[in-house]
């Protein structure tokens, strides 16, 4: 974990989400074999992003570093979009340790 659900308005199948998690990994300098990302294109209504993401990051992290994490994953939307900052959104959500199973195994930490 992280994992980053993007929801992007269009121009998912052109892009490679490995080479997003390995430029991800460098922006926030983590480990890209413990990161994510999930493409889909969507289509919404009101005021819409060309990408918006749920990113899920574990609640051992700071703030800070939730917040570095999650801007990197911004900035690499942005450059794999061709978009300006203010067409992507980026929640984060905060993972509590045991509300994960993964390989069948509760994971803690």
């Amino acid at each position: 974990m992280p994992v980053a659900v993007c929801h992007l308005r269009q121009g998912a199948g052109g892009l490679d989400p490995d080479a997003m998690v390995q430029d991800w990994a460098r922006r926030a300098e983590c480990d890209a074999g413990v990161m994510t990302v999930l493409l889909s294109e969507t289509r919404s209504g009101g005021n819409t992003y060309a990408a918006l993401a749920d990113l899920a990051l574990p609640t051992i992290w700071s703030r800070e570093r939730a917040q570095d994490i999650a801007k990197a994953l911004s900035e690499v939307l942005c450059a794999a979009l061709a978009v300006e900052a203010a067409e992507i959104e980026v929640h984060t959500r905060w993972v509590q340790s045991g509300d994960v199973v993964s390989g069948g195994a509760v994971l803690d930490w």
